[in-house]
């Protein structure tokens, strides 16, 4: 999840809670929509291809910001990236990863972090894995500037050569105008699709995700515009039903922050 910050309000009055803590807190809670292990967007399953494809060390430094109680990141660490840290700025949710049998069986280093301010010295890691954070973030208010400050945080923490993985609802050319302003190249884009009865109607609640990967440059020479071919689309396979209808569900809430960000709400 986020960095602290105001709720921003969705449509019908209803408080879209990306950004406050408390949301956190309560959904991560024994009793919370989050306290099983639940994986954002897409699973390490439907992505692990193209990741062993970009970062096909299995010792490179791996961060994972805002990781929550994901699968995603013990199921990667178990294909052998075992220099990993994952973060978050929910305490519930980290002291459960921490301690939690999943957690003590692995060698992963579980932070309390503030995405937007990281305590990790510059060129810390080989890659940066983003799964929906950026999302969650750019559902705060604009003036709160909490998405330009952790892609900042992100570069910074990257080694030169380093990776950013954003794994996100939004689409190609949105995560494109979010890199601007730092040396980022742009070396892989692919769309995935949820298989749905319906795929058309899976479409249209926003029910498909991007994974935008962009290599650190020297001296921050580069530009998020200058390169990557049109996405591929695929198919995450199938998920039950309850995954699918949890996923698309808050797909459409960070859809719909993100509408009444831009005035459109």
């Amino acid at each position: 999840p986020t960095s602290p910050g105001r709720a921003s309000r969705g449509g019908g009055g209803r408080v879209m809670r990306f950004g406050d803590m408390r949301y956190w807190d309560a959904e991560f809670a024994e009793e919370g929509e989050y306290a099983e292990p639940f994986d954002w967007l897409a699973s390490w399953e439907a992505l692990s291809e193209d990741i062993v494809d970009l970062i096909p060390d299995r010792d490179a430094r791996i961060l994972i910001p805002g990781c929550g109680n994901a699968p995603f990141q013990l199921e990667m660490y178990d294909a052998g990236y075992t220099s990993m840290v994952c973060g978050d700025l929910c305490e519930v949710v980290v002291q459960r990863m921490r301690e939690g049998p999943d957690g003590v069986d692995r060698a992963i280093q579980w932070d309390l972090l503030d995405a937007t301010a990281m305590p990790y010295p510059d060129g810390a890691f080989d890659a940066v894995i983003d799964k929906s954070l950026l999302d969650c973030l750019r559902c705060l208010p604009p003036d709160a500037g909490a998405a330009k400050r952790y892609l900042d945080e992100a570069y910074r923490v990257l080694t030169v050569g380093g990776l950013l993985l954003l794994v996100s609802c939004h689409v190609e050319a949105s995560l494109r105008a979010d890199l601007r302003g730092r040396g980022w190249q742009v070396i892989h884009v692919e769309s995935y699709s949820y298989t749905a009865a319906d795929e058309a109607s899976a479409q249209a609640d926003g029910a498909s995700v991007t994974l935008f990967a962009v290599r650190k440059m020297e001296d921050d020479q580069g530009s998020p515009c200058s390169s990557g071919s049109g996405p591929r689309v695929v198919s995450f396979g199938q998920q039950s039903k309850k995954e699918r209808k949890k996923a698309e569900k808050n797909n459409r809430r960070i859809l719909k922050a993100r509408e009444v960000e831009a005035g459109m709400g």
